[in-house]
């Protein structure tokens, strides 16, 4: 059994944490609220801080895997992701059709499986799966690049291409928006995140922690007040951008870069960490029916003055610990389901 890294561990506790603290800004109303007020903003900088989590499952991803190459034991690990969700989004439908009543069509719900919308949150799955079959070949183009400051241009290329170009794209001058700048290669954002986690691991990147705080605490402050201003009292729903640009890139790497080295030796927080990263995958694909259950029961409260609070500070806490302990008896159901297919395998 491999020792496992508790800063690594860490990373991934708080990037599925993260996720479930992001989804409740969605359930909560607050994206489609007006940006105004001291309360909204201080929301924002949080939401900010939350819209790095899956950013940084990628950079993990990166970091882990960035020397699997084309072999059968890279192709197995698959077959965990689509056991899990195959299951999970099984039971996503039992939930919707049974406890919420949901009409609809037992065939939808196959095609949706299948389509990755049974499951809202499911889109990563739908990313991560073009991405692990993609990654021995990203592996082999790293490795074949015979310096540092070669990959770092391989970077900083990727970063001008899917992230700084795009959001200078956006930026408007009173009625004139610079558009000129080329934001067709948005969408491999997540090459540039594996990358940047391949390229931590190799040249073992740190800084400071107290800086490394301080940098990132600021960028989120600046990414709000950037956000806030552009938002001009409408809500997040309306602003014409997506949600991985250049402060959520530069927001999840100084995330992961603080604490994927830090090592706590105390067994208790060991023990809780790598409990909470071993179910992490779990937990982000049953939060949604933990969130759908949990935010339907307090839609009363929605006239509170301080209900966007109430949902980030202590509703998604309650989700992410709910749904880190359902998705342990997940494992245990998907370990089992798991040797029965090895099983069959092996007899053929």
């Amino acid at each position: 059994m491999k020792k496992r890294i508790f800063g690594l561990d860490l990373v991934r506790t708080t990037a599925i944490f993260l996720v479930v603290l992001v989804h409740s800004f969605f359930h909560s109303g607050y994206n489609s609220a007006s940006m105004t007020g001291i309360g909204m903003f201080s929301l924002l900088l949080i939401r900010c801080l939350a819209n790095s989590g899956v950013l940084i499952f990628i950079i993990l991803t990166g970091y882990l895997k960035c020397n699997k190459g084309v072999d059968k034991n890279h192709y197995k690990g698959i077959i965990d992701i689509i056991i899990t969700y195959l299951f999970v989004s099984i039971l996503t439908i039992i939930v919707r059709k049974f406890l919420f009543h949901d009409n609809e069509q037992l065939i939808n719900y196959i095609i949706g499986i299948f389509s990755f919308k049974t499951i809202p949150y499911a889109w990563y799955v739908e990313m991560y799966l073009g991405l692990f079959f993609f990654i021995p070949f990203l592996n082999i183009l790293y490795k074949n690049i015979d310096s540092k400051k070669k990959k770092q241009l391989l970077i900083i290329t990727l970063f001008l291409f899917t992230s700084l170009f795009p959001t200078l794209s956006r930026i408007k001058i009173t009625e004139y928006q610079l558009d000129f700048y080329p934001d067709w290669w948005i969408f491999l954002y997540p090459v540039l995140l594996y990358y940047i986690g391949a390229y931590i691991r190799e040249y073992k990147v740190t800084f400071n922690k107290w800086i490394n705080l301080f940098v990132l605490l600021f960028t989120i402050f600046l990414d709000g007040v950037i956000l806030y201003y552009y938002l001009s009292g409408n809500s997040i729903v309306t602003l014409l951008t997506t949600e991985y640009y250049t402060f959520s890139i530069i927001i999840s790497t100084l995330t992961f870069l603080l604490l994927y080295n830090i090592d706590i030796r105390n067994k208790i927080i060991n023990k809780i960490v790598s409990f909470l990263s071993k179910v992490s995958f779990g937990t982000y694909l049953v939060s949604y029916c933990f969130d759908i259950f949990v935010y339907n029961k307090t839609i009363s409260l929605q006239n509170s003055h301080y209900y966007f609070f109430i949902c980030a500070i202590l509703l998604s806490p309650v989700i992410f610990l709910a749904s880190s302990i359902f998705s342990y008896f997940v494992s245990i159901i998907v370990k089992y389901i798991r040797s029965f297919v090895d099983r069959i395998f092996e007899e053929h």
